[in-house]
């Protein structure tokens, strides 16, 4: 009895027939049959009636076999992922991430890994999407999941999200509850990201299709950080939408609608074009596996960094906390 044998048996069990059973397992209808035959050889009882040359019924033994047939094929799978494909895959892919990818969404890859190519280890380069695109231009990544596009020459660039921006301010700041132009937008002080990143490149890009230019723009490259200098009311921030809750139900930020509309924050997983090894193409696969179920980036835990003595949570954040 063999893992084959159960297999058939369950197939032609399902269709009702050896014929269908041959076609859906891509082979022949006496390969089916011999199947059958050893299989009910080696448990000494038949598990067919094959009275009806119309449909195939099972037998009362046929019918008990089934669930234990079932459990017998879902075990047999579990022993060849654990068994085979994980002892094949076995390496470090060297990964980049930015800083809020890495605190809020790497973790979940590797505990995938753990459970799927327990051979496979992450090595992480934690950094700014421009830094990490001349690590992975270097050889010193094989992968890199981050903002922006990768280098030209050699590498593949696969957009794998999108992530909605938006400008948010402090109420003290006293900006008009009104749709703003860019050009009334720039008289304010404004913090974005470090110039050279995919981030300022694209804020700048769009005060310039308004042919406009910012007063004041401050720079800095942590994401919590500028969450947190736009609460201190330093300026109106441009931040992904997805990056807060707390701030906007406790009213500490609220945001800026403008005219026109923001692009969206381009997430790109970028890695060299030339044949890649087995370990580096399993992390592809689960990374793209994992964003399937998570298209904008939920980056929940930004916003939930230690509060100032005495300030206490939001109702909402209460709830959560409960329940």
């Amino acid at each position: 009895m063999n893992l084959v044998q159960i297999e058939t048996f369950l197939c032609v069990a399902r269709l009702g027939s050896f014929r269908a059973a041959a076609q859906r397992l891509g082979t022949t209808q006496p390969c089916i049959s011999q199947r059958v035959r050893e299989l009910e050889t080696s448990l000494g009882s038949e598990l067919f009636d094959r009275s009806s040359r119309r449909q195939v019924r099972l037998t009362a033994r046929g019918r008990a076999l089934v669930p234990d047939a079932e459990r017998f094929l879902l075990a047999g799978a579990e022993l060849r992922r654990r068994f085979s494909s994980v002892k094949a895959l076995r390496g470090i892919v060297r990964l980049g991430v930015t800083g809020t990818i890495a605190v809020n969404w790497l973790p979940k890859l590797i505990d995938a890994l753990a459970q799927d190519a327990a051979g496979v280890e992450i090595e992480f380069v934690a950094d700014l999407s421009a830094n990490l695109s001349r690590l992975l231009a270097g050889g010193r990544l094989d992968l890199a999941f981050f903002a922006g596009a990768p280098p030209q020459s050699g590498f593949v660039g696969e957009i794998v999200g999108r992530v909605p921006l938006a400008w948010f301010c402090s109420p003290r700041l006293n900006v008009p509850a009104k749709v703003l132009q860019a050009s009334e937008l720039a008289a304010w002080p404004l913090i974005t990201d470090v110039p050279g990143t995919s981030f300022h490149r694209l804020s700048a890009g769009w005060f310039e299709k308004a042919g406009v230019r910012p007063a004041r723009n401050h720079a800095c490259s942590s994401l919590a950080t500028r969450i947190q200098l736009a609460e201190a009311g330093l300026g109106i921030a441009l931040i992904p939408l997805t990056a807060l809750s707390d701030e906007l139900d406790d009213g500490r930020l609220r945001r800026v609608d403008v005219e026109p509309a923001l692009p969206d924050l381009e997430h790109v997983l970028a890695y060299p074009s030339s044949p890649l090894e087995a370990p580096v193409r399993k992390v592809i696969e689960m990374i793209k596996r994992q964003l399937a179920f998570e298209p904008n980036f939920r980056f929940s835990s930004v916003s939930r960094r230690a509060r100032p003595l005495g300030q206490a949570p939001s109702a909402k954040r209460q709830a959560e906390l409960r329940g």
